[in-house]
């Protein structure tokens, strides 16, 4: 299997189209940087990959790492250049799965590397995603399972400097994150997915700077909420989620302030605690690969239009 990425314009007609082969099992996340390059992370055979890609579609550099066995879950650009991992690691924690975080310079080269094995009690069982930060610094978060494997799952809410270094952490009384953005005013929201009986919950909640909960949305799932993935804000602050409710697509957007409480949506205020978890340095071996074969397609696959249509549910 290769990795097939295609540019498009803004009319949405091909520019190119790739094939990048190495007998991936396929790509896992891409993201185009400020300068126009592009990231891809791909996966075989239990091993990892990240390729940097120019805007022509020509390959710049491929690296290959372990991670553990683990996978890339999101790639985010840092305020310093970098770009960071943010996955899971199936080797070096506590019996688990593990929060995984890497900074790759634009070279290519490995910055540094870390573990977030948990703490005594518990681990940290998946990373999720992560957002930059606006002191340079980034934020992450995933799901922690304090009591071993089967324990009620939790939010884990950390913070980093540029250099990696941990600053603090909150651990959140409810289901595991799936994603954080950081708003224009420096608050943050996380999205997240709550299994109860006797329905399942999706929520958002928002922070300040520093992880104090401001306020708190739930509503089940299923209908017309979903199941949460991605959450970013828009320039005036308002927070977006988007996920699956059944076999369609959904996004809940709603006001930094909490108003707006409709569609079976009502408010809770989650448990907040400090949280130190413990770290192992992690010597990630990132090895240069030069043989990816890069192939053109002659006509890059049809854009067609579609007979989607997008139904607003409630305001």
């Amino acid at each position: 299997m290769d990795v097939y990425l295609a540019k498009l314009d803004s009319t949405l007609t091909p520019v190119w189209a790739n094939y990048y082969d190495y007998g991936f099992d396929g790509a896992l996340a891409l993201l185009a940087s400020a300068s126009g390059a592009l990231f891809v992370a791909a996966q075989a055979g239990g091993l990892n990959y990240l390729l940097r890609i120019a805007s022509d579609g020509s390959l710049v550099w491929a690296r290959q790492f372990s991670a553990g066995g683990g996978t890339i879950e999101k790639m985010v650009e840092l305020n310093n250049g970098n770009l960071l991992l943010v996955g899971s690691n199936w080797v070096l924690g506590q019996g688990g799965q593990d929060l995984w975080l890497a900074s790759i310079a634009s070279d290519g080269s490995l910055s540094w590397a870390t573990t977030v094995a948990g703490s005594t009690g518990g681990w940290v069982d998946k990373g999720a995603g992560a957002s930059a930060s606006n002191d340079g610094g980034f934020f992450a978060v995933g799901e922690f399972r304090i009591g071993g494997m089967f324990g009620a799952p939790e939010q884990g809410f950390l913070k980093f400097n540029a250099s990696g270094n941990f600053l603090w952490g909150k651990r959140i009384s409810v289901g595991g994150a799936h994603d954080i953005a950081e708003l224009p005013d420096g608050t943050l929201a996380t999205s997240l997915f709550l299994p109860s009986a006797p329905d399942n919950l999706t929520q958002v909640i928002h922070y300040d700077s520093t992880g104090n909960v401001l306020w708190g949305r739930q509503a089940p799932v299923g209908g017309t909420i979903f199941h949460p993935g991605r959450v970013w804000t828009t320039a005036s602050g308002d927070i977006v989620s988007l996920g699956l409710a059944g076999a369609y697509m959904g996004v809940w957007k709603q006001p930094s302030t909490g108003s707006s409480i409709s569609c079976g949506i009502t408010s809770f205020a989650p448990s907040v605690s400090d949280y130190t978890p413990a770290f192992i340095d992690d010597q990630t071996a990132f090895t240069t690969l030069s043989n990816i074969t890069v192939t053109t397609t002659a006509a890059p696959l049809p854009v067609g239009s579609s007979t989607a249509s997008a139904t607003l549910i409630c305001n």
